[in-house]
């Protein structure tokens, strides 16, 4: 009998190697909604938003789509930047030549700084932090800092005629950075502090600076032409040649000015991100390489970088002369030993039991124990309390015996493809299963779910059946179409009850007016008064949402539900969610979000929702009328009391009215004009194309003919004898009448289709025009 001593040839056949890493990127241009692909910053908000300063202005970026800020007028790039988020939630945009704004990022209105501030405030600054408290220290010059308090002016903090200055960044512990030089060139550091006597100032920099340097952990990053250096407020602690950090030989063909694009710190790990034309090269805090990247982001490498910034999910973010990057790298504790690698049959590890000859880890006797009708068993386990965790073509099973009881996980529990080939528990209370699309990581006590894929590290996303093993130390191995997957599952403590980094935010919120068939803005009210209030005569209400996980936007599953109205939780097919026909009330509406990993983006997001009443119906209304109402009935009675003195009844009599004649009940007149015949065709044919949307009205359709309102309904009066609404209105009611006729579609359906968004009011208007409600013509 030929046995596969796996466990024992396994580790030999996996060769000591440096660490791996999994780079992932993307690149955003003008095809992904981008308003141009020059873009000279990125800036991150309190919400997790992105903000964009682009070639033709201000664009944000929420995970799903961009937008084009037209009320903020760019009118210099790329000197005009995003300077800082104050703490009303307002950034402030500005710099040389660019009178400085302060947009809202929650309703995006836009005021200048004086508006908010006051005269005291200047006009234009060139680069401002955030202060202690409230306070900020701004850039009024070129060789000035100010510190600014609202209501108490600017004061004097440091100024240097005759030399230029840059902030570098404000610590916690008050300590301002600043980058100094003079005509000659000459560098150097400065450091201030109200506490200290005076500045203190780190010359002796060979070359000058280049950027503005980066600040975390009580240090301070920055370059020059030929080193690297880091101080903090003692003075320099390292300072290391560039040549060191560049080994390859070809760096003598690059210009030392070019060595650094960027430089970016990661404030999680204190890991230095270095820019340059050879690739990226990531630094450890003490300035030693860790790892360098080249073929993986080569489309960097022959682009301009602008600027960098790194978020808290150590996420890379790019702005360039060729759209917008977004760049992760982190180590692979993956490990693949490719099929060409090994000589044994890769289609299934086995592990031998001598006694009883099992394979694929269940006995022979056993497999039919565990046997579904119409499943296919692929692989059997059994847990450290007795229970057994089954991988079948139809889904997980879990069976516990002591209880009698099974469970079976499908796709619509988390798992990422129902078709699972085999199973394997590590000992962290995690059980690992292979399928067709990917590894899942099963916490068995909360039952939820994360998968990996190839842009994980993976290797490949589909394995074979059964095809697995346990070592003693506890190595996981899982066979599949690309070779064998190793791992440490110790490498892999997640904890399934900590939230995701990520967040839920409301980016839309827009209500369509019956009154003035326009759409509105109303997120001002719920950002400024936490609630939203829909008015009697708005016909509909879109929310649209976003979470900030960049890396799988498009694999974010959003769920919502009213309370109030209904308790369930409902799915929404994208992150739109369009509300009609709610009854006069209050309500909430909570709206979570689940990402590619399977887990809920923290909490859910509460929006309160009320439903005003119509005037008439409100009890100050109401009140009133039964006063009205009551003061009516004593005139009456006193009327009545005159008339029985003897008052004439001849000054009493009514008035006959005149008889109206409805429009529609008008004979239109004869069209003999052919010019007349096609400019009715089309008319119907405009309102055909946009008979599904509400807001279509007389004053659209005028426009795209090319008459006014009044021309328009001047002419069609002339030539059906119907105002422009009423033209309109029948081409609908004709259309919907046809598609009753001939479609099985509902009553409801057809009234949406064509432009009514109150099925009720649409049966109104169909009985009266046609004499026989919508449920005659079937």
């Amino acid at each position: 009998m030929i046995r596969f001593l796996f466990f024992l040839i396994f580790p030999a056949l996996l060769p000591a190697q440096k660490e791996d890493y999994v780079v992932h990127y993307e690149q955003y241009t003008i095809s992904n909604g981008l308003s141009h692909n020059h873009i000279y910053q990125s800036y991150k908000d309190s919400r997790g938003i992105l903000w964009l300063i682009t070639e033709r202005g201000l664009n944000r970026f929420d995970g799903n789509q961009f937008k084009l800020i037209p009320q903020v007028e760019i009118t210099d790039t790329p000197p005009a930047k995003i300077l800082l988020e104050d703490k009303d939630g307002e950034l402030w945009i500005g710099g040389s030549g660019q009178p400085l704004l302060c947009l809202n990022i929650h309703t995006e209105q836009v005021r200048t700084a004086r508006e908010k501030f006051g005269k005291q405030f200047p006009e234009q600054i060139l680069s401002a932090l955030k202060g202690i408290s409230d306070t900020y220290l701004v850039q009024t010059a070129m060789d000035s800092i100010q510190r600014f308090t609202p209501g108490k002016g600017l004061i004097p903090v440091y100024q240097t005629p005759g030399k230029r200055i840059v902030p570098i960044a404000k610590t916690p512990r008050g300590v301002l950075w600043l980058k100094g030089s003079n005509e000659g060139g000459d560098s150097e550091i400065i450091a201030i502090h109200p506490a200290w006597s005076a500045p203190r100032i780190f010359r002796g920099i060979s070359g000058r600076i280049n950027g503005t340097g980066v600040w975390g952990e009580g240090m301070v990053y920055y370059t020059t032409r030929d080193s690297f250096f880091v101080a903090d407020e003692t003075g320099i602690q390292i300072q290391t040649p560039i040549r060191f950090l560049f080994p390859d030989n070809n760096t003598k063909d690059i210009p030392a000015a070019n060595w650094f694009q960027q430089i970016a710190l990661d404030r999680k790990t204190g890991q230095v991100w270095c820019f340059t034309p050879l690739g990226v090269r990531v630094l450890s805090s003490a300035i030693q390489l860790l790892y360098e990247l080249k073929q993986e982001v080569k489309p960097l490498l022959t682009t301009h970088i602008y600027d960098v910034r790194i978020d808290e999910q150590q996420r890379a973010w790019l702005s360039t002369m060729d759209g917008l990057f977004k760049v992760q790298c982190s180590p692979n504790p993956f490990r693949l030993l490719p099929t060409g690698k090994a000589n044994w049959e890769l289609s299934r590890l086995y592990r031998v039991t001598p006694a009883k000859n099992g394979n694929a880890g269940f006995q022979p006797e056993e497999s039919a124990r565990y046997k579904f009708p119409g499943i296919e068993v692929r692989h059997v386990c059994k847990d450290t309390d007795g229970s057994v965790w089954m991988a079948t073509s139809k889904g997980l099973i879990h069976i516990d015996w002591m209880t009698g009881q099974y469970r079976i996980y499908r796709v619509r529990d988390g798992l990422s493809h129902n078709s699972c080939h085999a199973v394997l528990p590590d000992e962290f209370g995690f059980l690992w299963i292979s399928s067709d699309d990917g590894l899942m990581q099963l916490e068995k006590r909360s039952g939820s779910i994360r998968t990996y894929h190839k842009t994980d590290g993976l290797g490949m996303d589909k394995f074979f059946p059964a095809s697995c093993y346990r070592e003693s130390n506890g190595a996981l191995h899982f066979g599949g179409t690309h070779g064998v997957v190793s791992f440490y599952p110790a490498a892999f403590m997640y904890r399934f009850d900590e939230q995701e980094d990520v967040r839920l935010t409301l980016t839309e919120c827009r209500v369509y007016s019956g009154k003035t068939r326009q759409e509105e803005d109303v997120r001002v009210g719920f950002f400024r008064d936490g609630k939203i209030e829909v008015r009697p005569n708005d016909l509909f209400i879109q929310m649209h949402f976003a979470v900030t996980d960049y890396l799988y936007s498009g694999k974010i599953d959003y769920e919502y539900k009213i309370e109030g109205y209904q308790n369930e939780w409902r799915s929404m097919d994208k992150n739109v969610l369009s509300l009609a026909g709610l009854d006069y009330g209050d309500y909430k509406v909570l709206v979570k979000a689940k990402t590619a990993n399977g887990i809920y983006a923290g909490q859910a997001l509460t929006i309160p929702l009320r439903v005003l009443r119509p005037l008439y119906m409100q009890p100050g209304f109401v009140l009133l009328f039964l006063i009205v109402l009551l003061g009516f009935f004593q005139g009456y009675k006193k009327y009545k009391n005159i008339l029985a003195k003897g008052l004439s009844r001849s000054n009493t009599s009514p008035v006959a009215e005149e008889p109206v004649v409805r429009e529609e009940e008008q004979a239109p007149p004869l069209l003999q004009k052919p010019e007349d015949v096609a400019f009715l065709e089309r008319l119907e044919a405009i309102v055909l194309e946009h008979i599904d949307k509400p807001a279509f009205d007389a004053k659209i359709l005028s426009k795209m003919v090319g008459l006014s309102n009044t021309q328009l309904h001047r002419r069609l009066t002339a030539l059906t004898g119907l105002s422009t609404g009423r033209y309109i209105y029948s081409i609908r009611l004709q259309e919907a009448k046809q598609r009753i006729e001939q479609t099985n579609l509902t009553i409801s359906e057809i009234a949406y289709q064509t432009g009514f968004s109150d099925p009720a009011y649409f049966t109104r208007l169909f009985t009266k025009m046609f004499q026989y409600p919508p449920s005659h013509f079937r």
